[in-house]
């Protein structure tokens, strides 16, 4: 059943009061490096949380405060500009990376937030929190560094959109571009039926949940989420599109750790992203290394098997989502272990924030909601009138949630998961073994 604008109005109107959406702007050339310094007070270094100084209202704050808090522990910091595009508040846009620790570490602790764009809110909280908490200089373990690359899709972070500039899914773009590109005709046959008209009202949500409700009776519900979520390669105008090339944050990424991680053979690798309905404080852990090789179980052995436990990973996907978990093509994590083998193996995983259910936003037409509020956003770049900053504050609410409750427990899972990834580092650069890269993949695979 649609659910009345005014109802969804009353139930987002908290985030259009929790902080300023962005300013409409132009987007503009531009490929200098760019001026990295802030005007604004540096935040102090605490052990308590604070989430009011770690989660911020756009891209721009979650910048000045990732890269205050990484000058505070005397990080070595790169700023890597988007060339050609600037945020929607005319500003340039950049992929930071601040290294803390030996240059010749053994073993890195790799954290990279806003792969999908939008999602980087809490990524970026999370980054700037262990920062400012865990005082990194002092108590990184011996032979262990840590590199963090801040908005690894600052395009999508900053307009508050899931894909880049080109509408690119990141996380499906590691692919090899020079081989046949991955067929998903099941896909071209379902979005052949959606509706193709612009527009925000509600009335195409409910076309769009109609078309895909008729593909779901013909094929299946699974056969249709999987099809429409693993990437496909044809059409830029719909969803998961993994491109035609690699993109400017593929290789500023990869770039990033070809030189940072020159000394390591061991990388923990955590991708944070948002967000499954399975509870606050919970995180789903997506893990890309094979089933049953050496990495995938000593990513086990950091977070716990039954944390990456394919099986119970289904049971956490399908209770947020209503589905089991999709197959995939072109994970970034997929293209950082081809990027960084032979000289280094990489175990980790994607992470998944969790919220409790948002009864006007985890419904069963959230997803077609949040597609079309997308696609009208990017193409209207509408950020200042009144339906504008709604969408805007929709769509960042459905990316990362601005009650106080969820931010303080995802930052306290957060500090777990980096603490037992280090302690894992550490043992790892303990064992001086050389690197066991494993097989690297390119497509679904999810096995």
């Amino acid at each position: 059943m649609s659910i009345d604008r005014r109802q969804l109005i009353a139930g987002v109107s908290a985030s259009l009061a929790s902080g300023p959406v962005p300013a409409s702007g132009r987007v503009a050339g531009g490929t200098g490096s760019g001026d990295t310094t802030s005007s604004a007070s540096p935040i102090r270094t605490s052990g308590s949380l604070k989430p009011q100084n770690r989660f911020s209202g756009d891209y721009q704050t979650a910048r000045r405060r990732f890269l205050e808090a990484a000058a505070a522990v005397g990080a070595h910091v790169e700023h890597h500009r988007l060339p050609g595009f600037d945020g929607p508040d005319g500003r340039p846009l950049f992929m930071d990376a601040a290294r803390i620790g030996p240059a010749d570490a053994d073993a890195v602790v790799v954290s990279v937030c806003g792969t999908h764009g939008a999602e980087g809110f809490c990524g970026s909280a999370a980054q700037t929190d262990w920062l400012l908490s865990e005082a990194p200089q002092r108590n990184l373990p011996k032979k262990v560094s840590a590199v963090l690359v801040h908005a690894v899709n600052p395009y999508g972070f900053a307009h508050l959109l899931r894909t880049n500039e080109h509408s690119v899914n990141i996380n499906r773009n590691a692919i090899d571009f020079t081989a046949p590109l991955p067929e998903n005709s099941l896909f071209e046959e379902i979005f052949a039926t959606f509706p193709t008209r612009a527009g925000h009202d509600e009335d195409l949500v409910a076309e769009f949940g109609a078309a895909r409700a008729a593909a779901e009776k013909k094929y299946g519900k699974w056969e249709v989420n999987d099809a429409l979520g693993r990437g496909q390669y044809t059409n830029a105008a719909a969803p998961e599109y993994g491109g035609t090339r690699s993109e400017w944050s593929s290789q500023t990424l990869f770039s990033i750790l070809k030189k940072l991680c020159a000394g390591a053979r061991h990388i923990a690798y955590l991708d944070w992203h948002t967000l499954v309905s399975i509870g606050d404080g919970k995180l789903v852990y997506l893990c890309f290394n094979q089933t049953g090789d050496h990495l995938f179980e000593r990513a086990g052995a950091w977070w716990g098997r039954e944390a990456i436990d394919r099986e119970a990973v289904n049971k956490q996907w399908s209770t947020g989502t209503a589905n089991r978990r999709p197959s995939r093509n072109g994970i970034l994590m997929w293209g950082v272990q081809r990027a960084l083998a032979p000289q280094a193996d990489v175990a980790g995983a994607v992470i998944e924030f969790s919220s409790d259910p948002i009864e006007l936003l985890s419904n069963p037409e959230g997803s077609q909601r949040v597609w079309v509020y997308s696609r009208w956003l990017r193409h209207t770049r509408d950020y200042q009138s009144p339906m504008g900053r709604f969408v805007a504050a929709y769509l960042r609410e459905t990316a990362t949630p601005t009650r106080r409750s969820f931010q303080e427990a995802a930052l306290t899972a957060a500090r777990g998961s980096y603490a037992r990834a280090f302690a894992g580092a550490a043992r790892w650069a303990e064992e001086n073994v050389s690197a066991r890269p494993g097989k690297l993949v390119y497509y679904s695979a999810f096995v």
